[in-house]
């Protein structure tokens, strides 16, 4: 089994958003021990923090979705 690992230093990236053609600014940055993949919408007020995880996926019509408290 591969043990875990983690990336050294934040990254950005810039795109375009597939389905809302809008701008989308991502930050990837390292997780401490045992956290797994946690994504966190910070354009909601408050934030919300989605874990990667079976129990959080939500429509998969046209895509995999991830939800968590109706997000």
């Amino acid at each position: 089994m591969v043990g875990q690992r983690t990336i050294r230093n934040s990254i950005r990236a810039t795109g375009v958003g597939m389905h809302t053609g809008r701008r989308v600014l991502m930050t990837v940055r390292p997780a401490e021990p045992d956290t797994g993949i946690v994504f966190r919408r910070v354009d909601l007020d408050p934030a919300v923090q989605i874990a990667a995880s079976p129990e959080a996926v939500g429509d998969t019509r046209m895509a995999s979705t991830l939800e968590s408290a109706g997000v």
